[in-house]
């Protein structure tokens, strides 16, 4: 059935293939046309031909990202109607040949010629062809995939490495992030023991948010090291070692000191009590200071400050007064101030040194009193009784004039009433009443 006769001529009914079946047998009968007939079998051999390759197939078309070169991604077979064939493998130019470069062979063994990174490209393209040696070849592409795997993280920032002072615990100082290959990759941070870990206590973590866990002091310590520990959630980690610094925030000054508090009486305009100086946390501050208004100024008025010192404004007389209250401001020169006050005291001076003064001092009158309009005081002819002075209640001198021979009318109608206290020279002061 597998062949017919057309006259006298043998041939094929069907495609014969080799590797099927090599051989057919038919009996074929020959008639004279007489009555007389002859049959013989006969075998028709089906000759071998070469035939091309059908197919090329690949044992594995992924690789691991992160592989070494030379790593072997797979084997190719062919698909070959002559089965005894051996088969050639070649990288060739072609329709999608454009990672060719990409790859080696070795025998059937396709090969990386390089590092694949999944994160920079996932899937390379390659045209392969196959000879079967005697003249039979076949081409395909296959499409190479590269596995991702998991990285391990590479850097962590922190978006800022400095906290003012005086801070609140909990104040947020920076957000950590972290540079991973594994874009996709969630991370977490922890504080780890290591190198560099000297002040993790000092902080806390909140997510991704470095806060303080105390207060923070720069002129006590103005930097601080922690190490920190990112994970991708995959087991992949990666440590880095921070320095947080401690800005310098301007503190107000928190005293002031004065260095003498007493004066003697009987004292010179411009006579130095004492000198300031400021308690401040921030060192290296200077400070400037004055006389302000404010509780306990009340006797501002009988001092002056030059130069960081207090100086008496006018001469003191223990009898009249014995003590001054100031109130000072310290400013530090950057818009932080304090304010204090502070009690002067007046050092009682014996006032009659001889004899004679004390004897000239008592024989000193002084009429009418209460007055009103005017006071005379009557006093020995005495060469040291140059001046007479009438001073208020706080010892401020608000009248002055030269004294007479032996005596010296004081015109008061134009002072205000209240006590006062007049006083010949540097001598005794005596009290007075105005009307």
């Amino acid at each position: 059935a597998s062949f017919t006769l057309t006259v006298a001529d043998l041939q094929a009914a069907e495609v014969f293939d080799f590797e099927t079946k090599s051989s057919y047998s038919i009996r074929v009968q020959t008639d004279d046309g007489n009555g007389g007939t002859y049959e013989e079998v006969f075998t028709i051999a089906v000759t071998d031909v070469n035939e091309a390759p059908e197919a090329i197939s690949l044992s594995a078309n992924s690789i691991d990202e992160n592989n070494s070169v030379g790593d072997v991604i797979g084997s190719f077979s062919t698909t070959d109607p002559d089965a005894g064939d051996t088969h050639t493998y070649t990288l060739v130019a072609g329709t999608d040949d454009v990672d060719n470069a990409s790859f080696t062979l070795t025998g059937a063994d396709l090969q990386a010629a390089e590092v694949f990174d999944f994160e920079t490209k996932s899937s390379y393209s390659i045209r392969v062809q196959s000879n079967d040696g005697n003249g039979g070849t076949f081409e395909e592409v296959f499409t190479i995939a590269v596995t991702d795997v998991n990285e391990a993280p590479e850097a962590i920032s922190l978006s800022a490495i400095n906290i003012d002072e005086n801070n609140s615990v909990g104040d947020v100082i920076g957000s950590f992030s972290t540079t991973d290959p594994d874009a996709g990759d969630t991370h977490t941070y922890t504080l780890v023991a290591g190198t560099g870990d000297a002040d993790n206590a000092s902080f806390t973590l909140s997510g991704a948010d470095l806060q303080a866990a105390e207060v923070f002091d720069f002129e006590t310590k103005s930097s601080y090291s922690i190490r920190v520990q990112t994970d991708d959630g995959n087991g992949g980690t990666f440590e880095e070692v921070f320095t947080i610094a401690v800005t310098d925030v301007n503190e107000a000054p928190e005293a002031i000191s004065l260095s003498a508090n007493n004066i003697d009486e009987n004292n010179s305009v411009g006579d130095v009590i004492g000198s300031f100086s400021t308690t401040d946390p921030d060192a290296g501050d200077t400070h400037t200071y004055t006389l302000v208004a404010g509780e306990g100024d009340n006797d501002n008025a009988s001092f002056t400050i030059n130069a960081g010192q207090l100086k008496a404004a006018e001469v003191f007389d223990y009898e009249i007064k014995s003590s001054y209250n100031i109130r000072v401001q310290t400013t530090d020169g950057n818009d932080s101030t304090l304010e204090s006050t502070f009690t002067v005291m007046i050092t009682d001076v014996d006032d009659a040194t001889n004899i004679g003064e004390a004897a000239y001092f008592s024989n000193i009158k002084i009429y009418p009193n209460p007055a009103a309009e005017e006071v005379t005081i009557e006093h020995p002819a005495f060469e040291k009784a140059e001046r007479i002075y009438l001073l208020n209640a706080t010892g401020r001198i608000v009248k002055e004039q030269r004294a007479g021979e032996e005596n010296t009318v004081l015109e008061i109608s134009e002072i205000r009433s209240g006590v006062y206290f007049i006083r010949i020279d540097k001598g005794k002061p005596f009290k007075i009443i105005i009307q």
